[in-house]
């Protein structure tokens, strides 16, 4: 490819193995390698074992450039090994063409729902590190509310589901809660609309993209403070922060929303004016085409 082509920059998403392949390849034709930290890389990986540690560190310190998604992010790789150059921070963002404010009422219309319903909206995989578990119990706090429990919808897939299917039919929300499984890209934009919020409820993030698309789309976000997400998700102004691994912290911040959709909404139009400023696809791609040339040069 290099003798057809003529690379200039090879670009890795996440450290390792990708970023550690990579700077070997890189070092062998001599083009220079960027590598972008994703979160699982420099959080999961390296608590695997040595070896792992050390494929990491070596990655690390041998591309050229390292790109994290988040600060947070950033500080993990910087305390696993020392890069060549500076840390450079690009966040993920939304596609402002596909993520914008629309009326919730004509979202919901053209889905078919309730327009007057309480909903809420979860986007991501079904699996311990995202707090699904966490998110069905502070559903279950949620029945005591003078309005019931709100609907959930969930879009994504995962090895939790079952478990999570199970525990709501416990706690009888089976009618109040919509898995949609895996649904196009296409079409994820008209449920956050529809939405009156989203949730997060993660053990550990690196920058959750479903974040930047609900901000992007004038909805507030409620997430646990992990990782790089408050970074976009601001406490009491694009949305509201709870510690991981609380059910009764979360529902009690899900309530404060659901009950209050005046503030709720001056929170969406925050979040809509941060989106458009700082995560954006747009964004992320001047970034990165201003450190591919500086990287080639």
């Amino acid at each position: 490819l290099h003798r057809d082509w003529g690379i200039e920059v090879i670009h890795a998403h996440t450290v390792a193995p990708d970023g550690w392949a990579a700077s070997a390849i890189g070092r062998a034709i001599g083009v220079p390698v960027v590598a972008t930290a994703h979160g699982a890389d420099v959080r999961e990986l390296p608590a695997r074992g040595p070896r792992e540690r050390q494929v990491v560190r070596e990655a690390i310190e041998h591309v050229d450039q390292l790109v994290a998604v988040s600060r947070a992010i950033q500080g993990m790789a910087e305390a696993i090994g020392t890069p060549m150059r500076p840390v450079a921070v690009v966040p993920n963002g939304a596609n402002g063409e596909q993520f914008f404010p629309r009326p919730r009422a004509e979202a919901r219309a053209e889905l078919g729902l309730d327009p007057n319903d309480d909903f809420i909206l979860y986007v991501g995989q079904m699996k311990p590190v995202k707090g699904t578990d966490v998110l069905t119990e502070a559903m279950g706090l949620l029945r005591a509310r003078p309005g019931g429990a709100p609907a959930l919808v969930l879009i994504g897939v995962g090895p939790m589901r079952p478990s999570m299917e199970g525990r709501f039919a416990e706690l009888g929300l089976t009618a109040r809660v919509r898995f949609l499984g895996r649904v196009p890209h296409g079409e994820i934009p008209t449920w956050f609309a529809a939405a009156d919020f989203l949730v997060l409820p993660s053990r550990s993030e690196g920058l959750p993209t479903a974040a930047c698309e609900a901000a992007a789309s004038g909805r507030p976000i409620v997430a646990t403070a992990v990782g790089g997400t408050p970074e976009i998700v601001e406490h009491e102004g694009t949305g509201l922060l709870v510690p991981p691994e609380d059910p009764a912290a979360l529902a009690a911040a899900l309530g404060q929303l659901l009950d209050d959709p005046v503030r709720r909404d001056a929170m969406g139009g925050a979040a809509h004016l941060v989106a458009q400023e700082r995560f954006t696809w747009t964004a992320n791609a001047l970034a990165m085409d201003k450190l591919y040339r500086e990287v080639a040069r």
